[in-house]
């Protein structure tokens, strides 16, 4: 159980790890933040499809009907545009994306007919990517309700959440016992280095 929380930590840190990658509002930033499974360093938007299979990720060609949690990667514009796939319409596919519009303003739109243009494919989940929260992935996860959300996650992280009120009660506790000792030497550092006793002449 411990070994679980710990790979489960381990995973959240890679992921985070892999969307700092890429810069503050853009939409390689948006995708990498909202679906873990994507790897840091994939390059420029338009290079997304390319690098990503060089990886060993999955990718489909154009189509009209991709699978949801997929990223849908364009080549258009100097740089590209990758979003992630949150619906399916009539002739197209729904996309939650960041920079469409503007650096770092967020939307939810429908890509179909002439939103065609320049799509270059999808990038896929990895085989065996389980996602916790039931297959819901990113921008689509704001449809779950919490308690369904709380369902989805496996034991060890929903029995903590049962214990949320105490766990970060003690958690506090225990992040002040450790990082006292490194404060107060800081502290005495600081006093040494910028002077805590003034002489004056």
């Amino acid at each position: 159980m411990a070994t679980d929380i710990v790979s489960q930590g381990q995973d959240l840190l890679d992921a985070a790890g892999a969307a700092l990658s890429y810069t503050w509002g853009n939409c390689t930033r948006w995708v990498a933040e909202q679906l873990s499974w994507i790897p840091g360093g994939l390059g420029n938007a338009n290079q997304w499809l390319t690098n990503a299979q060089a990886r060993g990720l999955p990718t489909i060609g154009p189509t009209t009907a991709p699978p949801i949690g997929s990223v849908a990667v364009f080549n258009t514009g100097p740089l590209g545009h990758v979003a992630e796939v949150v619906g399916q319409i009539p002739g197209g596919f729904q996309v939650s994306e960041e920079n469409w519009l503007g650096k770092g303003l967020t939307d939810v739109r429908n890509v179909s007919g002439p939103g065609l243009k320049g799509l270059q494919g999808f990038i896929l989940p990895p085989a065996g990517f389980q996602n916790p929260f039931g297959g819901v992935q990113g921008a689509a996860a704001a449809a779950v309700t919490l308690p369904e959300a709380i369902a989805g996650l496996p034991a060890s992280i929903g029995h903590g959440i049962a214990n949320a009120g105490t766990a970060s009660v003690e958690n506090a506790a225990t992040f002040l016992r450790n990082q006292l000792v490194p404060l107060l030497v800081a502290l005495a550092v600081a006093i040494v280095l910028f002077g805590g006793d003034e002489s004056k002449s």
